[in-house]
């Protein structure tokens, strides 16, 4: 961000406990509700109840102010009024000015989760069931429970445990194995999941049925334990333990259950532990054992640089420490782009390493990263398991010690945090206004950074 917008950073701790209170600058106290049965079915399509067509976004209804204008007059103005829209909403998130919330709740523990497109959540359980969930409602949309049911009498008996499980669970959970569902993601109405018996399940949401659609398991990846997944415009993005990072085309003639190859394929020779792509600069970044790996995501033969975060060997918690989670984060300053890449380690240590960019926010591929590679302080004191970057300059980190940071980029600095999660806090996802996570048992927790919401509020 500009300077002449640096705000003034605030320490602040919001607080969940296990009861549900909030604590901070004013209460908030969580009423538990219990597991809900499927709703009737929701109609041709999926959106927000309540939502209404011919309402207009606040930001459009002042468009009327700027009739009579020209047409430069009017772009400036509308432009200054988006500016001033982030701004306010970057003023919340760096004071920590929201509403939380349980949005929803489950009939199982949640492990893993997926937003498509507000408010609809993809949830992976801690039985390897999954849900679809309506977050702005509370209301759950379908799941697969039955499909799955019929799936393990069928298969009762002849499950083989794929080979590596023991040793992928140590490496993606350490000692806190909650269980069920290793990765999770969901766009438009195709959800992808993958669990501990291998594979890739695909499954469609079918707005007209209470139950997912199965369309099989992936062929490509039968019996390889999956680590991560990813979904964008144009691909699947499959990682697996065995340290391939695949990418299988969504408008291929055969349909991605019955795909024997990928369009894209990289090896890391370690196990992909986490995978996050940023489109903008077509570039993704995987966490090996080996260090975090850079890839081009059109090119599968450009190098894949490796960055091996400078972990402290004096503070060591486990013979092996190695980056848990990565993700690529943007800066904004004097109006121009910035990238970093910032790791989590299972030690809870966290780092960022800066990218050299050339023209048109391309990855400079022959000399990637810039030093030195900075360490963010305090470091969680469990392993991180996820993060995401909300907003330019802002990264949530997620830990087992079940707290999320959020983090100043440009000051690499702790603005606060939240507290008292579980230590199988699994996934977080943002869409620049809110705050998704899981790792509270069988609830999902939302943080509204909306600018339009000033007060915290009791959910009814």
């Amino acid at each position: 961000m500009s300077q002449g917008f640096r705000l003034a950073l605030v320490c602040y701790t919001a607080v969940f406990t296990p009861s549900f209170q909030f604590q901070g600058k004013g209460q908030l106290a969580f009423r538990r509700r219990g597991p809900q049965s499927l709703p009737t079915p929701i109609g041709n399509s999926l959106r927000a109840a309540g939502s209404d067509d011919n309402d207009a976004p606040s930001s459009d209804k002042n468009l009327d102010k700027n009739q009579g204008m020209s047409w430069t007059e009017s772009f400036n103005a509308r432009k200054e009024a988006l500016r001033e829209e982030k701004l306010a909403q970057l003023k919340k998130w760096c004071k920590a000015d929201c509403s939380s919330a349980v949005s929803v709740t489950l009939p199982d523990w949640i492990r893993r989760l997926d937003v498509a497109e507000w408010p609809f959540a993809a949830c992976g359980s801690s039985s390897g069931s999954v849900y679809i969930a309506n977050l702005e409602t509370g209301n759950l949309i379908a799941s697969n429970v039955v499909q799955k049911e019929n799936d393990s009498a069928h298969q009762k008996g002849d499950a083989v445990t794929p080979i590596g499980l023991e040793e992928t669970l140590r490496l993606l959970y350490g000692d806190h194995d909650g269980g069920g569902t290793f990765a999770m993601t969901f766009s438009g109405n195709l959800i992808c999941e993958a669990g501990r018996s291998g594979g890739v399940n695909l499954w469609r949401l079918d707005s007209s049925s209470q139950h997912l659609v199965s369309q099989g398991s992936m062929m490509a990846v039968q019996n390889k334990l999956v680590t991560c997944l990813e979904l964008d415009d144009d691909y699947l993005w499959v990682g697996t333990s065995d340290g391939l990072v695949q990418a299988f085309a969504l408008d291929h003639e055969l349909p991605l259950a019955l795909q024997s190859s990928p369009e894209l394929k990289w090896d890391f020779g370690s196990p992909a532990l986490s995978l996050s792509l940023l489109p903008d600069i077509g570039c993704g970044v995987v966490s090996t054992v080996s260090g975090v790996r850079l890839f081009s995501m059109e090119d599968d033969e450009e190098a894949t640089p490796i960055m091996q975060p400078p972990f402290d060997i004096n503070r060591q918690e486990s013979s092996v420490t190695f980056a848990l989670c990565s993700t690529i984060v943007c800066s904004t300053e004097n109006d121009e782009r910035t990238f970093s890449v910032a790791c989590g380690g299972n030690d809870g240590s966290l780092f960022l390493q800066p990218l050299s960019m050339q023209s048109h926010d391309e990855v400079d591929w022959k000399k990637p990263f810039i030093q030195p590679v900075w360490q963010l302080k305090p470091r969680h004191s469990g392993a991180v398991q996820c993060m995401t970057s909300p907003a330019p300059g802002l990264l949530v980190t997620a830990s087992q010690d079940g707290t999320m940071r959020v983090w100043d980029i440009a000051q690499r600095n702790c603005m606060y945090q939240f507290i008292g999660y579980k230590v199988w806090l699994g996934s977080v996802w943002s869409d620049g206004v809110r705050l998704i996570s899981d790792g509270s048992d069988n609830t999902v927790i939302a943080h509204n950074f909306d600018p339009a919401v000033t007060e915290k509020t009791e959910l009814e």
